[in-house]
């Protein structure tokens, strides 16, 4: 016989078990543990950029454009040599480093659109869009799992 049981009062700590076995424990990373974070730039279908963040660093404008997106704008124009940044279009959502004046200038400068963040929207990611996609259909999940293994891969270099 299976059992559901529900630990504590959240319901995804639930867990399916056995009759007779103990329900798995639930691991909560503290709230204080560190953390990696990425600035990942994608394609509809793999990752183009991951700029790992040194921990405790500031990203203001000035960082984002010199580690961020001049290394995206190499890597765009090395994988596109005839027509480089032509057509390419960034989708930001409303953070200061991306609505930064000086970072529209570069981004206009390098002839690459900027995609607003949809109004009312203010829990939408723009990584959202690629999952949501992604998601849709059972033979890109290949794909997402692949993006997110990549990350998992620059981790290591860092941790």
């Amino acid at each position: 016989m299976v059992y559901h049981k529900q630990l504590g009062r959240k319901s995804s700590n639930a867990a399916w078990a056995a009759s007779g076995e103990t329900p798995l424990t639930v691991v909560r990373r503290s709230h204080f543990a560190p953390k990696t974070l990425f600035c990942i730039f994608f394609k509809t279908t793999v990752p183009v950029l991951i700029h790992h963040v040194e921990r405790g660093q500031t990203i203001d404008h000035d960082y984002y454009i010199n580690n961020c997106l001049q290394p995206l704008v190499n890597e765009i124009q090395k994988q596109r040599p005839s027509s480089g940044t032509h057509a390419i279009k960034i989708h930001h959502d409303n953070a200061r480093p991306h609505v930064h004046k000086d970072v529209s200038t570069y981004l206009e400068s390098q002839g690459i659109m900027k995609m607003l963040q949809p109004p009312n929207s203010p829990d939408l990611t723009p990584c959202d869009f690629l999952v949501i996609r992604l998601d849709q259909t059972k033979s890109n999940r290949s794909k997402k799992l692949s993006i997110i293994a990549s990350c998992r891969n620059q981790s290591h270099v860092f941790d």
